[in-house]
């Protein structure tokens, strides 16, 4: 596959990387035999990602580390400047919903790996650096955090951290003291120092190499491993030898991940030749124990978005821990876009946990690639040149056979390309961005829709809108400037289409662009033809616009939520979304619900928040997670467009599309949108309905099993409200209820109740 790839360090420049995944569509053979269980092989060794008995026994058994940690640490933005209330604020901002919409509005950091949603991306730990302790142990020989920066302690703060779903991490040194000088280090109190941490609840022990009086790593780092083992707790360790002795041939015994750089900086320079370092110990690396060239400078400043977007890419490849070093309370929309993607984070945390590495290397143009479960392969291409380059990675320079098909994910532009054997140079194929259809849909698959939306009783429940998404007309405009649909796809015309879904009692809707092009390049935006257009659409008795944002010349405003359009969208259109496209997984869907939560108040009749469509049925999801999908868009009175095939859904999607108590809730007059009102993995959603009536979700983000509680303070009902309580998906009534609302759910699950008062 060849792409055209940039990568000048000093220039705002296209692409310096692409990352893709590449899963084994067939080989070709005679008639077309599909060959399934394709092995990929690399270098040294094959795709499977199973640890041998006999290396196992050399990894350090803790059970933590299985992929690569994820999480924030203090230390590349703000050095010794650390204290309880920085820490705070970043633990809300990791967690809550949708960052600062990319406005970032909020003045606190706990807060922040809450807010923007990353934690629900795996971002879990959060990390104090350096500096945290006073220079002096107290007379019992305990180290004491810092009265003018952690005035309340550290079991303190830990709790508070613990209390947003998340880990809190500290920092300590193998030798006598740390390297800033400022804070005893732990050598000679490993067992001492080892059951503060524990004690204080601490999740995860950086451990630093400096003033170590010349003592070999191999001799000072197992004991800390001895301590922790000893301490009564699980706390992942991160050895951070700086790679002096070589720690990948010997610390998999003693801790989870071990640096083999010595420290990052934010330029392109030193996070290029970081990687060329890390890259050499690959063989090492396995689920429990992995290979660390350092913390993310993603956002820190020193670098364009494009060496960022090649900085995440290579260590999302390389399984490397991905620790954010930037202020999460107020990264940019750009910084927060790169962290968050969801595919790119997928390929770090694979379960086959096998680093990629650079398997090719013509100059300044580089071939990154590893294998990741299901026979997939991901792979960088990567210009580490200052030009324009064609960078090509044959078959045999991934590990593919050469007469292997394959299907090519784009995990940036979020594109989907088909390559075949005698097409592996060619430039990338053209996408869509809708659901289950993805540009393969025609007249009579739309005609089959609308016969299955009334034959399955879907209409009946107020589903009426059957809505054509991208690629439906030529690439060219007539010699009168009119949109023409595509003739292979739609012969008989839109009228007729039209025509047919109205005899159905239904209604048809179309998509334009605001822009020169759509989305998926196959037809004409309506930028510039906007009156020419909207009197075609008329005149073909369309009902619904869709009205997406691509290839806009950089013209304002920008839709996808990207200039908050529920701040003036609501004199423009009935909807508007405040999220880029939903993908069909629990990470993408939940933090969408995030993202939409916040302009809750600026919906009402008539003009309506839209997160994106319903990915129910579509197979990503479990039944739980996907009721939890439908019951937070339904509270949120988002709009119902399912995006499966409807023709073909199995009986547990039905009865999930057509619950009709859900489905009023949604459809309330009073208009109102449901939101969250209380915080954490065990999260409560309510909103009023009409006849004073109350919607409330409850909803376990949590990996285990826990009871969700919602007080009646929470949903804003008087403390002696006595209610019933109709719950939604069991169809039945728990009678006077009093002080609050509890159900004990499984991981991603949720309950969804109608109160009423008496």
């Amino acid at each position: 596959m060849a792409v055209p790839s940039r990568g000048c360090p000093r220039q705002a420049s296209a692409f310096p990387c692409l990352l893709l995944i590449v899963a084994l569509a067939s080989v070709l053979l005679p008639e077309c035999s599909l060959v399934r269980g394709a092995r990929v092989r690399f270098e040294n060794g094959s795709v499977g990602g199973d640890v041998s008995s006999s290396n196992r026994r050399y990894l350090l058994d803790n059970g933590l580390g299985l992929t690569p940690q994820m999480g924030w640490n203090s230390w590349n933005h703000f050095n010794c400047n650390i204290n309880e209330q920085l820490i705070k604020e970043t633990a809300d901002a990791i967690v809550s919903s949708g960052l600062a919409a990319l406005g970032y509005q909020y003045v606190n950091l706990a807060d922040a790996i809450v807010s923007s949603g990353l934690a629900a991306l795996g971002y879990q730990y959060v990390n104090l650096d350096d500096c945290w302790a006073e220079l002096n142990r107290d007379s019992q020989g305990n180290m004491v955090p810092k009265a003018a920066t952690f005035p309340s302690g550290i079991k303190a703060l830990a709790d508070f951290v613990h209390s947003k779903g998340l880990k809190l991490g500290i920092y300590s040194d193998a030798g006598i003291q740390t390297c800033s000088k400022t804070m005893p280090g732990s050598l000679g109190h490993e067992e001492h120092d080892a059951k503060t941490f524990a004690m204080w609840g601490i999740d995860y022990l950086k451990y630093d190499n400096c003033e170590n009086t010349g003592t070999s790593a191999k001799e000072r780092y197992p004991v800390m491993n001895k301590a922790l083992q000893n301490s009564g707790r699980k706390i992942f360790f991160s050895l951070c030898e700086w790679g002096q002795e070589d720690p990948a041939t010997w610390a998999p015994a003693i801790g989870n991940s071990w640096r083999t750089t010595d420290d990052i900086q934010d330029n392109w320079d030193r996070m290029t030749s970081i990687a060329d370092q890390n890259d050499q110990w690959a063989s090492y690396a396995r689920p429990g124990a992995w290979n660390d060239p350092d913390m993310l400078e993603v956002g820190n400043g020193g670098m364009t978005t494009e060496e960022y977007r090649s900085h995440f890419s290579i260590w999302a490849l390389a399984k490397a821990p991905l620790l954010i070093g930037c202020d999460v309370r107020s990264m940019d929309s750009t910084t927060f876009e790169l962290l968050s993607n969801e595919e790119v984070i997928s390929v770090n945390q694979d379960s086959l946990g096998v680093q990629g590495k650079k398997v090719k290397k013509d100059g300044d143009l580089e071939v990154w690639a590893g294998p990741l479960t299901g026979n997939r392969v991901a792979v960088v291409l990567w210009n580490r040149g200052s030009s324009l380059a064609n960078i090509t990675a044959d078959w045999s320079d991934i590990g593919l056979q050469s007469s292997t098909v394959v299907d090519a994910r784009d995990l940036w532009a979020m594109q989907s390309l088909h390559f075949f054997p005698d097409e592996a140079k060619s430039q990338q194929k053209r996408w869509n961005n809708f659901n289950h259809f993805p540009c393969k849909f025609d007249e009579e698959l739309i005609r089959q829709i609308a016969d299955a939306m009334v034959s399955t009783g879907l209409k009946a429940l107020g589903y009426e809108y059957i809505n054509l998404d991208d690629c439906w007309a030529e690439l060219d405009r007539d010699s009168k400037g009119n949109l023409v649909p595509n003739a292979t796809m739609f012969p008989s015309g839109m009228n007729a289409l039209t025509d047919y879904v109205h005899s159905k009692g239904l209604k048809l809707g179309i998509y334009g662009d605001a822009g020169t092009l759509t989305c998926a390049k196959t037809m004409p935006g309506s930028l510039g033809f906007e009156e020419q257009d909207a009197n075609a659409f008329a005149s073909w008795g369309i009902d619904y616009l869709k009205y997406d944002n691509c290839h806009n010349n950089g013209v304002s405003p920008q839709e996808r939520g990207q200039e908050d359009p529920a701040t003036w969208a609501v004199g423009i259109g009935n909807s508007w979304r405040t999220t880029g496209d939903i993908h069909n997984n629990w990470a993408s869907m939940i933090s969408r619900a995030d993202m939409n939560d916040k302009w809750a108040s600026y919906a009402g009749p008539g003009g309506w928040n839209d997160p994106d469509m319903l990915e129910v049925g579509n197979g990503g999801m479990s039944m739980e997670e996907y009721r939890c999908h439908f019951s937070i868009w339904a509270l949120a009175k988002a709009p119902l467009i399912l995006g499966c095939d409807i023709r073909s859904m199995d009986n547990d999607t039905y009865s999930l599309v057509t619950n009709k108590e859900v489905i009023a809730v949604n459809q309330d007059k009073l208009g109102v949108q449901g939101k969250k009102v209380k915080n954490g993995d065990l999260e409560v959603w309510a909103g009023p309905l009409s006849g004073n009536r109350v919607a409330v979700v409850l909803i376990n983000r949590g990996t285990s099993k826990a009871t969700v509680t919602a007080q009646w303070s929470d949903i804003g009902l008087d403390s002696s409200a006595i209610v019933d309580a109709r719950d939604l998906w069991e169809h039945s009534t728990s009678a006077s209820v009093k002080n609050e609302l509890s159900a004990t759910l499984d991981s991603h699950a949720c309950k969804m109740y109608v109160l009423t008062p008496h």
